[in-house]
């Protein structure tokens, strides 16, 4: 019999149901009208949660910048999966990472960092603290009608600073190939010997190695990498430890219920429907297994 009159009859049709041995078949509530803190952040339904739009909203979860389909940051690319501003689903910020001249970070490895210590950064905005080397700048800077690396053969690597080498060894050329102040072996860092084709080192963003363990290598696959030139492949800070409010609910860091650590990658608790427990017994976890589940956001498995 269809009880409620939703035109859904019994347990496995019926979403209100949540057993064979329920007794009643109405739905239950919108999470922003249930009594129950559904996300976890101290605060529980409607208007008290600031996840909550209304008392018909389906979850307390807000609606978060990189799942909701808007271009929040204006950069042309909309969410997790296509803009890399974007960690994951849960991260409520798709603004990309700063520029490596205004980072903080060492990224190309020769000492200095950021603008204007390091003479590759032309100010604080520019994207990489190395310079516009001769063989990946677009010019034809030998005039030979070649242009870099990959159609000039003197470019041995993208990193080659002239495009009129030849086949001299930078690291016993005389030159300051990579512009960072030191000259061929032994003074350049970079040079592992005089016979060493190039004074830079091999950067972890594009050495064919899974420098930080995550199973991703260099750029293009892994998202620690804001180019071929990053010498880091290491993820961004935990959102427990970001000092940013990562999901939106005033809440920041340790501060924020969600954290178990301050090396917690989120600051959202796992929701019912994404913890991996079969939270209402029904021998089925999370979504998309659980039909009570209608997104892995879902406070309760068994709404």
């Amino acid at each position: 019999v269809d009880n409620d009159g939703d035109g859904l009859i019994d347990y496995g049709e019926d979403l209100g149901c949540t057993s064979a041995a329920d007794n009643d078949e109405t739905d239950n509530p919108p999470e922003c009208a249930d009594g129950v803190d559904n996300d976890g952040d101290g605060a529980t339904d409607f208007p008290a949660d600031p996840g909550c739009t209304s008392s018909l909203d389906a979850h307390e979860f807000p609606e978060l910048a990189c799942g909701d389909g808007i271009d929040n940051d204006g950069d042309g690319l909309i969410d997790y999966g296509e803009d890399l501003g974007c960690r994951d689903g849960r991260d409520n910020d798709e603004t990309d990472n700063p520029p490596e001249c205004a980072d903080g970070v060492d990224n190309d490895g020769d000492g200095d960092v950021d603008f204007p210590d390091d003479r590759g950064c032309s100010s604080s905005n520019d994207q990489l603290e190395y310079p516009e080397l001769a063989c990946q700048d677009g010019i034809d800077n030998d005039g030979d009608g070649l242009i870099d690396y990959g159609e000039d053969p003197e470019c041995g690597n993208p990193l080659n600073d002239d495009e009129a080498l030849g086949s001299a060894m930078e690291c016993s050329d005389g030159l300051d190939n990579d512009g960072d102040g030191d000259i061929d072996f032994p003074d350049d860092r970079g040079c592992s010997s005089s016979n060493d084709g190039f004074e830079f080192p091999d950067l972890q963003c594009q050495d064919g190695i899974d420098n930080d363990g995550d199973g991703l290598t260099d750029y293009g696959e892994d998202r620690g990498c804001r180019s071929p030139v990053d010498n880091d492949e290491s993820d961004t800070t935990p959102e427990c430890r970001d000092g940013t409010d990562s999901d939106g609910d005033g809440l920041v860091d340790m501060a924020d219920p969600g954290c178990s650590s301050p090396d917690d990658p989120q600051e959202f608790p796992n929701p019912g429907c994404s913890d991996g427990i079969d939270n209402d017994g029904d021998t089925l976890i999370d979504f998309p297994n659980d039909p009570e589940c209608s997104t892995e956001r879902d406070g309760r498995e068994d709404v």
